[in-house]
């Protein structure tokens, strides 16, 4: 009865001060292909639990964004709507950020979570998100991107194998620091030399066995590497970085280009045409957002990097940027 009165008692004051309200539903599918988990729950690490407001600026009204239901039973229910069929796998979304806000007459969303598997007391890192969003705010977009981004994840997880560091529940609000000074590409004072066919090797320092020789055409491009035996060669194409001479190299749209490092990690001098392909397609009105985390946003309701519409040489020699190399995810980050 208590609760009763209480949600009544909100929906009164609402009412008598007018406060709009504007709902987060959980309604995107995050069916598990697998069938292998059992539960999906929620770790709210937020230090403010409020999501915030949304506004349109044409009218200047404003909307408190709330979830449906509390947290808590609202991504529970997300879960079990979308899989009766259960497996035995414990999985937790953990979410460290959550917030919408103004910002040079736009609305800015901010979301940072990541899915954990828990085996006995300990967290296992699957995948997340981190990506700000920014919306001209005429509509409701961003507070239906919350649960395309949180579902994007989700969905992903199904298939990623949990990576094997332990971490405690203390452990998951600084996670990605902590698993950072657990690597070798952190903690090593030189790289070793080879080629790497994935960010994660990479950060591991785990290269492809064997000696590889880099083979460059005539204008100084990559074209393949080729093993000491001379039988075994990987194409450009399926290099994601290699190091030679303890400098390494990461695989571009317009090349490999050097990485280099300073306290907050590994990243490469950039801009938008060099990094991303082209694509079209509907946005819903979703403006990029570049802001201390993966640049992100919705292109025909599924999550996509940032496109720069123009692949030119021109756009690729425009004023460059450092992009980090995210080394839980092998995402750009741009500087902040």
């Amino acid at each position: 009865m208590r609760a009763v009165f209480l949600s009544l008692s909100m929906f009164c004051l609402n009412l008598v001060f007018g406060q709009n309200i504007e709902e987060i539903k959980l309604n995107v599918n995050i069916q598990d292909p697998m069938k292998s988990t059992k539960s999906l729950n929620l770790l709210d690490l937020r230090e403010n639990k409020e999501v915030g407001q949304i506004k349109k600026f044409s009218s200047g009204k404003e909307s408190k964004v709330v979830f449906q239901k509390e947290e808590k039973q609202a991504v529970k229910e997300w879960f079990e709507k979308y899989n009766e069929t259960k497996g035995k796998d414990e999985l937790y979304l953990v979410l460290n950020k959550l917030n919408i806000s103004q910002e040079d007459a736009q609305n800015k969303l901010e979301v940072s979570a990541g899915v954990f598997a828990k085996k006995a007391d300990k967290f296992h890192y699957i995948s997340k998100v981190d990506t700000v969003l920014f919306d001209q705010g005429n509509s409701n977009a961003l507070v239906r991107a919350i649960p395309a981004l949180l579902g994007n994840v989700i969905k992903k997880s199904y298939k990623i194998v949990p990576w094997k560091e332990e971490l405690s529940q203390e452990n998951l609000a600084n996670y990605e620091e902590v698993m950072k000074q657990n690597m070798p590409a952190f903690t090593e004072t030189t790289l070793k030399d080879g080629v790497y066919k994935s960010y994660h090797s990479f950060f591991r320092q785990t290269p492809e066995e064997g000696h590889f020789t880099i083979v460059k055409n005539e204008k100084g491009e990559v074209v393949r590497a080729v093993k000491e035996d001379n039988k075994t060669k990987i194409p450009a194409r399926q290099i994601n970085i290699y190091v030679a001479d303890g400098k390494a190299y990461k695989n571009t749209l317009a090349g490999f280009v050097e990485m280099e490092k300073d306290n907050r990690g590994y990243y490469i001098m950039s801009n938008h045409a060099s990094l991303f392909p082209v694509k079209t397609g509907p946005t819903y009105g979703i403006m990029f957002g570049v802001a201390g985390g993966l640049i992100g946003g919705l292109i025909g309701g599924t999550i996509d990097a940032v496109r720069d519409n123009n692949k030119t040489k021109k756009g690729q020699a425009k004023e460059k940027s450092k992009y980090y190399i995210d080394h839980l995810t092998g995402y750009y980050m741009l500087e902040e």
